[in-house]
């Protein structure tokens, strides 16, 4: 798609591709849409458990860690690889996630509540994210965690 330009701005900051403009109003203006949220029971795996090998700590709130997560059963180990023509593909559904409050001491084999920004929501792959969605944890191909949503939220209600 082509770039859009708005009112009152100038230059490069005036461009924003239109495939990343959520809606536009009854007046024709552009709505951002609020950021999403999920309410999470969330546990990160210890490294014998085949989780990080470095522990996480609060600086990793606000956006500051980006991992990904994949809809299934907190049971799951391993991702799923296929090889195609020779290369190893991961066909599970990756959703970009940011880490964005919790406790100040995240931690490891123990389940603990922590809140996560939906990065492309309202993309449509987000929808399943429901309360009682079970989900993995992901660093590329490495399962690091698994939690439960416990609620959805925007930025307004956080």
């Amino acid at each position: 798609m082509s770039p859009v330009d708005l009112p009152g701005m100038r230059g490069s900051d005036a461009q924003i591709n239109a495939s990343r403009l959520p809606r536009v109003n009854a007046d024709g203006e552009f709505m951002i849409h609020p950021l999403e949220f999920i309410e999470t029971e969330t546990v990160i795996l210890a490294p014998h458990e085949g989780g990080r090998g470095t522990p996480l700590s609060s600086a990793a709130y606000n956006g500051q860690y980006r991992p990904h997560i994949v809809l299934q059963s907190r049971q799951v180990r391993q991702a799923q690889i296929e090889t195609r023509d020779g290369m190893r593909h991961i066909t599970d559904e990756y959703l970009g996630v940011a880490f964005w409050k919790g406790p100040n001491v995240i931690p490891v084999s123990a389940p603990f509540t922590l809140t996560m920004l939906l990065m492309y929501a309202p993309h449509p792959a987000y929808d399943r994210l429901v309360p009682g969605a079970e989900f993995t944890i992901r660093e590329g191909p490495k399962i690091i965690g698994h939690g439960k949503v416990l609620r959805r939220t925007t930025e307004e209600n956080i």
